[in-house]
């Protein structure tokens, strides 16, 4: 779905943001582009792409700084797969992505957004799990505030999709699974995370507190 958004066409300069171990960009690589390059801010991902995708560039940096160092003008698609909340902060990465991005450049990510209508509550707690896992609160906002900073930073034909329903429920129930079969062999304490992480997935489905949406803008005509 996201690679379909992108309208990925053969030549074209990509940017793969958030790659992690590399898979993400060895689908982008089908389309043939004529440079490509992944952008991790794990060296230990980024290793392990490198080893994976030989004929792939990989690069472990942080994405904010990267895309602030890059010519005007000098990309075609940035695709951002889920990373872009853990950003500091996520509106600067925005105003340089349309900056390097050329005329019809087109930036398509996932992301996390607030519900329209959180109680005081939802927000103190959505305040701790920014905390707890590093993302600025900050770049939790409502699809409405979302779509304005797109425009702030120069971006148009802006299309916010919720897709939570194919995410959250899928996923917590696939992290439960998973803690069933590994059960006899006791909880590390990485499940417990995941555990953890699993409540969360659902009550942000239930509470309709986060949505996980598809984000697709292209770069402002000058």
């Amino acid at each position: 779905m996201l690679v379909r958004k992108a309208d990925l066409k053969a030549g074209q300069d990509v940017l793969d943001i958030g790659c992690g171990c590399g898979d993400s960009t060895a689908v982008l690589a089908d389309f043939q582009p004529r440079s490509l390059q992944g952008i991790t801010s794990e060296q230990s991902q980024c290793s392990l792409a490198k080893k994976r995708f030989r004929r792939i560039e990989f690069l472990c940096a942080d994405a904010v700084e990267h895309v602030a160092g890059l010519t005007d003008q000098s990309v075609d698609r940035i695709i951002a797969l889920d990373c872009m909340y853990h950003f500091y902060t996520r509106f600067s990465f925005l105003r340089d992505a349309s900056r390097v991005l050329r005329d019809n450049g087109r930036m398509t990510a996932t992301d996390l957004l607030l519900g329209d209508k959180l109680t005081i509550f939802e927000r103190l707690l959505m305040r701790l799990i920014c905390f707890l896992t590093g993302s600025p609160f900050c770049n939790f906002m409502t699809a409405r505030e979302y779509a304005e900073n797109l425009s702030q930073a120069g971006f148009e034909q802006l299309e916010i999709e919720d897709i939570s329903r194919h995410v959250f429920p899928g996923l917590s129930e696939f992290i439960i699974l998973h803690k069933r079969e590994l059960g006899i062999y006791g909880i590390s304490g990485k499940w417990i995370g995941y555990l953890v992480f699993a409540r969360v997935l659902r009550w942000w489905w239930t509470s309709k507190a986060v949505k996980f949406v598809i984000v697709n803008a292209q770069r402002s005509s000058m």
